[in-house]
């Protein structure tokens, strides 16, 4: 319905045919149907205050988890019951990647990159990748860091203590990342790009 100017920002797949959708002002929809029909979600501690929900993932013990706007991150074991939990940063943040079992690393405005081994502990500990370079996409490598990219082609690499490393920026502000074949997939205002990992 894009008369109601209220976007979808990302989708999430459970399944073949059990996808969300989070997106601006507090949505949160789904489907069961592969698309078919698609209804609201009630989730009224993640919704209530019309927050733009930017990203959702699925965390390493099963359960969502979705980051937003000033902060905004919650969790659900089931989908339908969700938990909001106290804020890491009060910046937008535009995405997140799954640590361990129960932790997350989310990303957003001027670099702020943040990581915890539970997210309902609300303990966060902050990340220096050496840039102010808002970053809107990530991905987990096989060798468990994670790469994350944004404004100005920044591409950053994130181990799993915490220690970042920048690379050679890409052409053009980049809003996604995937990981093919050991290369990386880039998708930004220039199209699309492939890049070595870097080692």
């Amino acid at each position: 319905k894009p008369e109601k100017g209220e976007p979808l920002l990302n989708v999430f797949a459970v399944d073949a045919t059990h996808v969300y959708g989070v997106g601006a002002y507090g949505m949160l929809l789904q489907t069961a149907d592969g698309g078919a029909t698609w209804s609201e979600v009630e989730a009224a501690p993640i919704r209530e205050d019309g927050l733009h929900l930017n990203t959702m993932i699925r965390l390493g013990d099963g359960s969502l988890f979705v980051a937003g706007e000033t902060g905004l991150v919650g969790v659900s074991a089931d989908g339908a019951t969700w938990e909001r939990l106290p804020a890491p940063y009060e910046g937008s943040l535009f995405g997140a990647l799954p640590r361990g079992a129960k932790g997350a690393m989310v990303f957003g405005l001027r670099g702020n990159v943040l990581i915890t081994d539970d997210v309902r502990t609300g303990s966060w500990t902050p990340v220096d990748i050496g840039s102010v370079q808002s970053l809107f996409g990530g991905a987990v490598l096989p060798d468990g860091r994670s790469v994350l990219v944004g404004g100005d082609g920044e591409i950053v690499y994130v181990k799993a203590d915490g220690s970042a490393a920048r690379a050679t920026p890409a052409s053009g502000s980049l809003s996604g990342v995937v990981v093919v074949a050991g290369h990386l997939q880039l998708v930004g205002e220039d199209g699309v790009a492939r890049v070595e990992v870097k080692p």
